[in-house]
């Protein structure tokens, strides 16, 4: 038996890069594994986004993929946006999740979380050599995968900031730091050329005239 526990103010932000059904039923989970260092790293995705966040307050010896419901994303973000000590604590053996208030259980979970029978992607392979980026702004992304973003609900909080990375490399994932949160990084795929509007300004010159 083992007892996993991580802030539950995260649940959130990962919920916005996990994938919603599909025939990767795993990538519906939110992946926990201990760091080397203590704490855990916890990571979403849903194939074309990833947002791995370093928890140095968790309780993590295994790795688990847990599945997280809706209205334990909606109680993790109402109670953890008033206590910040509110914690998700998984039981491994009964597959039980909760969140708790120190020791009182705020919500339990229905049903088993973990998810088994195929393996995560290993989140060491998408992150970058950080120490060759250069700050840049993408020239085009998906308005899809910036709904992650703005899922992610740091919208609401105060001098909000990202910061965008790359290798120069057109094809290269885009990596987005943010301000207040600087446990966390997310990486995110850049469209395809062929998705990209290819015209540039001179479709906005035809349609916006100057005078």
């Amino acid at each position: 038996m083992s007892i996993i526990q991580f802030q539950a103010k995260y649940i959130k932000m990962l919920n916005s890069f996990v994938a919603k059904g599909g025939a990767r039923y795993y990538l519906e989970g939110v992946f926990i594994s201990p760091h080397k260092d203590g704490g855990a790293v916890l990571v979403a995705t849903n194939g074309h986004a990833m947002l791995c966040i370093r928890d140095v307050l968790a309780i993590c010896d295994q790795e688990i993929n847990c599945r997280i419901d809706s209205d334990a994303v909606r109680k993790s973000a109402k109670n953890s946006q008033i206590k910040a000590g509110v914690m998700c604590q998984v039981d491994t053996e009964t597959q039980r999740l909760m969140l708790l208030d120190g020791t009182f259980e705020i919500y339990v979970q229905p049903n088993k979380c973990l998810i088994t029978g195929a393996k995560y992607p290993v989140y060491q392979r998408v992150l970058p050599d950080f120490a060759a980026l250069t700050e840049k702004v993408p020239q085009a992304i998906s308005m899809n995968v910036l709904a992650h973003l703005f899922g992610m609900g740091l919208k609401d909080t105060r001098m909000q900031s990202v910061r965008f990375w790359s290798s120069g490399d057109e094809s290269s994932p885009v990596i987005v730091q943010f301000g207040l949160v600087p446990e966390a990084v997310a990486i995110m795929m850049p469209m395809r050329a062929v998705e990209c509007c290819m015209d540039g300004l001179l479709k906005l010159a035809k349609h916006f005239p100057k005078e």
